[in-house]
This record gives C-alpha cells, sequence and structure tokens, in this order.
C-alpha cells in the first residue's frame, strides 16, 4: 500500500506545474487526499522528508486554495489537515483559483486599456461607438 500511495504521490507532485502550484504544494495534497487521514505537519514533514518551513509554507497555500482544510483533533493541541476528497470538486477549484490568480488579472489590464482607449468592437470585430469615460 506504501508504495502505491508513494507512487502517486511523485505523480501528483510532478503534475504542480500544470496546475500553476510547486511540487511540495502538490506531493503535500496528494499525500493527505491519498491517505485520506487528518495529517498534522509533523506526519507531513515525516513522511515526505521536508524542511518545517516547506511544509508549512504549502500547508498555508493549500488552505488559501481552498484544497485541505484545518481540523482539531479532541485534546490535541497540534493542527491537523485533510484534503478535498471529492475530486471534481478539486479540479474546479484549481480551475477557479488558477483563473482567479493568473486570468483575472490579464483581463482587468485589458478592460483598462480598452477603458482609456474608449475603442470598443463588436463580435465581427467592427467598431463600436466610443465608451464614455468612468465617473
Amino acid at each position: 500500500m506504501r508504495v502505491a500511495q508513494d507512487r502517486f504521490i511523485s505523480t501528483w507532485g510532478q503534475m504542480a506545474g500544470a496546475w500553476g502550484v510547486s511540487r511540495t504544494m502538490a506531493e503535500i495534497h496528494a499525500l493527505l487526499y491519498i491517505t485520506g487521514d487528518a495529517l498534522n505537519t509533523d506526519d507531513v514533514i515525516d513522511r515526505l522528508q521536508i524542511s518545517r518551513g516547506n511544509a508549512s509554507m504549502s500547508l498555508r497555500a493549500l488552505q488559501e486554495w481552498g484544497l485541505i482544510r484545518r481540523v482539531h483533533r479532541r485534546g490535541d493541541r497540534k493542527e491537523y489537515f485533510e484534503s478535498e476528497s471529492d475530486v471534481w470538486a478539486m479540479f474546479k477549484t484549481i480551475a477557479r483559483e488558477r483563473k482567479k490568480r493568473e486570468l483575472d488579472p490579464v483581463l482587468a489590464s485589458l478592460y483598462e486599456v480598452r477603458d482609456l482607449t474608449g475603442v470598443r468592437r463588436d463580435a465581427s470585430g467592427r467598431k463600436r461607438p466610443p465608451v464614455p469615460p468612468a465617473p
């Protein structure tokens, strides 16, 4: 079972670039997903042999992306983390986050340039009347 988990974690890590995340982020996410258990930072560090700083930054980033969540265990002061278990929900989250981080800023810039020039085009590429300036 451990060999299969390690292979999955490695493969998930190799896909990191396609998602726009670091390899460590992807490997931590894969570990939490494939084990199905809530793990604490020490568990993640031991299993993946990564530094505490790298683990902490990656866990925080995964939470910001909405791919993992923090859970508490009664009587334990450590923070535990678990992954979303629905693969389609994960892919939707990744797509939404990439759009927010990569496409939205580009679109905002293009809209700003369009508004500054006052030139708009319709679907056929013909110029449309200028847009009045924003108040």
